[in-house]
C-alpha cells in the first residue's frame, strides 16, 4: 500500500493537479470569459475579413464610382469620432485620465480616417474622370498619372480601413473593459 502512495504522490498527483490546472485555465477561458468571445473577440475578426474584402473588391475597382459608399463611411466615421467625444465629456477626469486618454484617441483617429476617406474618395473620382484633366492623346502622362493615382487611393484606402479597423476593435475593447469593470477578466 505504501508503494501505491509513493506512486501517486511522485507520478500521478503532479500529472493529476496540472491537468485540474489546465482544464480551470479552460473553464476560465471558454464559460467565464464566454461575453469577451462572443461580443468583443469574434465580432472584430469578422469585421476585418469584411473590411478587406470591401477594401480589396470594391474600393480598389477601377471603374466603379465608389463616392457613396465613401460619403457613407465619412458619415460614419464623423459619427464615431463626434461620439468619442462627447463619451470624454462625460467621464470624471480625475478617475479615469487613461480611460478619457484612450477614447480620445479613437475619436481623433476616427475623424482622422474619415479626412482619408474623403481624400482617398476625391482620387479615385478624379481617376474616374482623368480624360477631363489630361487628353488621351497624351499616352505618357496620361498613363503614369492615372497610375501614380491609382496607387495612392488605393494606399489610403487601405491604410484608411487598416486604422478604422483597429479603432472599431478598441472601442469595442474600451466599451467591455467599462461594462466589465470590477469583474474578473
Amino acid at each position: 500500500m505504501t508503494t501505491l502512495k509513493k506512486l501517486f504522490k511522485k507520478i500521478l498527483f503532479p500529472f493529476w493537479w496540472t491537468l485540474s490546472r489546465i482544464g480551470k485555465g479552460l473553464k476560465y477561458v471558454f464559460f467565464d470569459n464566454y461575453y469577451k468571445v462572443f461580443l468583443v473577440i469574434l465580432p472584430n475578426f469578422f469585421f476585418s475579413i469584411l473590411g478587406a474584402s470591401i477594401v480589396i473588391y470594391g474600393f480598389k475597382n477601377i471603374e466603379e464610382d465608389t463616392t457613396n459608399l465613401t460619403n457613407y463611411g465619412f458619415a460614419i466615421l464623423a459619427a464615431i469620432s463626434s461620439v468619442c467625444f462627447s463619451w470624454t465629456r462625460g467621464l470624471d477626469s480625475t478617475k479615469e485620465p487613461l480611460m478619457i486618454d484612450r477614447i480620445a484617441k479613437a475619436g481623433e483617429g476616427s475623424l482622422h480616417c474619415a479626412i482619408i476617406f474623403l481624400l482617398a474618395s476625391a482620387l479615385k473620382y478624379s481617376t474616374l474622370h482623368l480624360d477631363v484633366l489630361v487628353p488621351k492623346s497624351w499616352t505618357i502622362l496620361y498613363s503614369t498619372l492615372n497610375l501614380t493615382l491609382i496607387l495612392i487611393y488605393g494606399t489610403c484606402f487601405t491604410l484608411g480601413f487598416y486604422k478604422v479597423d483597429r479603432i472599431i476593435c478598441d472601442i469595442n475593447k474600451l466599451l467591455y473593459e467599462r461594462l466589465h469593470k470590477g469583474e474578473r477578466n
